[in-house]
């Protein structure tokens, strides 16, 4: 509200679309992108697929998936790290067990 009145519904897309092209941004880089971006932050640091859930206010996990985009880069390190703990001196399938 400015000086008691609503603010016009389309102010912060016209703010957006002002800054966009300002910043050089391409046309598809929208708001909601700042949604996908710190879900998928969230899922970078390690956060638990039902943490994201309720940080982004979603009603199911499977809504959140949507929100979530693992880069390759991530996916590669997840990869690495079941091979090196696969290679760790394990015995039995979920346990480490002393020698």
């Amino acid at each position: 509200m400015q000086n008691g009145q609503a603010l016009c519904q389309t102010w912060p897309d016209q703010q957006h679309v002002g800054l966009r092209t300002l910043l050089k941004l391409p046309t598809d880089f929208v708001q909601h992108s700042f949604r996908h971006t710190f879900g998928t932050r969230r899922g970078e640091t390690g956060a638990a697929a039902f943490t994201i859930m309720k940080l982004m206010g979603h009603g199911t996990v499977t809504v959140s998936q949507r929100n979530v985009h693992p880069s390759p880069e991530r996916m590669e390190r997840a990869v690495s790290r079941m091979e090196a703990c696969n290679k760790a001196d394990v015995h039995g399938v979920g346990t480490k067990m002393a020698q």
